[in-house]
């Protein structure tokens, strides 16, 4: 995060407050004092302020009179032309060391300078990181909860896989007890059929003899008109009708008997024919739902 910036105003304020208390005036006690502001930006204000400070002149004093003057001045020359001869090389060390210090001072506020661009850069690629992280668990986050989810998915499709196979196996039983019960159904059928055919070939048989027995008759009963003059042949014709009657009425009550049981087969053959219908569609049904259970589960 970037630093706020300070004004000159305000530095120059602070400068000013440290001299007037008396404290020596540096960049450690002006930053303290505002408590912020770039080392740079202090250095330079601090300095134009002491230029500022060396050009300030001095309060005017009245003037001394002549013969102090003079002797001041005789004073003055003399210790001036003392102090040049003894203090010459120390001011050219002092001037060196001061060309040395304002050269390390610039040396200084360029390195402090980049410093505080590199401590800027930092601080902006840390709250760029930070932001990245933030993302990065937010990501994290959602890939966790994406992950529960597709756990449960993974449960629920366990479950339902666990399921299809118990439906599976549960249809293959069915349709083997259901294809058992078509098995018999169809023997029984088969055997009904063979009942119903015996059945009608006997009815067929009986309705043969009966056609014989009533040609027979038909024929006695002619016989019987043609020879109506004889009365002993009349009787005897009479008996052998009565006799072919009483077989015919015999032969049609069992004939009728085979009908009536022909009958109760067909019923019943109908019924069991009924029941194979709707045992073979229970059956494809239970095919049909096992083969689709099976899909499922290879898919």
């Amino acid at each position: 995060m970037a630093r706020n910036g300070v004004g000159d105003a305000q530095v120059r304020e602070v400068i000013e407050e440290l001299h007037a208390e008396g404290g020596a005036v540096t960049i450690t006690g002006i930053r303290e004092r505002l408590g912020t502001g770039s080392y740079g930006t202090i250095s330079r204000i601090l300095f134009n302020w002491r230029e500022e400070q060396k050009s300030v002149k001095q309060p005017l004093v009245p003037e001394p009179p002549d013969v102090v003057s003079a002797l001041m001045s005789r004073l003055w020359d003399e210790a001036y032309s003392a102090a040049e001869s003894q203090h010459d090389a120390e001011r050219q060390a002092f001037a060196q060391q001061q060309a040395q210090f304002r050269r390390t001072e610039k040396e200084l506020l360029d390195a402090i300078s980049t410093l505080e661009n590199k401590a800027q850069q930092l601080e902006s690629a840390n709250s760029t990181l930070s932001h990245e992280l933030a993302q990065t668990l937010d990501g994290l986050k959602a890939a966790n909860i994406k992950l529960d989810s597709l756990r449960d998915d993974l449960n629920r499709t366990a479950a339902a896989k666990e399921k299809l196979h118990q439906e599976r196996d549960d249809a293959l039983k069915q349709a083997a007890s259901d294809a058992a019960i078509v098995a018999a159904a169809q023997k029984s059928a088969s055997k009904l059929e063979a009942q119903l055919e015996r059945a009608q070939k006997e009815h067929k048989e009986f309705s043969e003899q009966m056609e014989s027995w009533i040609e027979r008759a038909t024929k006695a009963e002619t016989k019987c008109d043609s020879l109506a003059q004889t009365v002993a042949a009349h009787e005897k014709l009479k008996q052998e009708l009565d006799d072919a009657v009483k077989r015919a009425a015999s032969e049609a009550a069992n004939v009728a008997a085979l009908q009536e049981s022909a009958s109760k087969l067909e019923a019943q053959l109908e019924r069991e024919q009924k029941e194979h219908k709707e045992l073979s569609k229970r059956l494809e049904s239970w095919i049909e739902r096992a083969t689709k259970a099976e899909t499922k589960l290879k898919d």
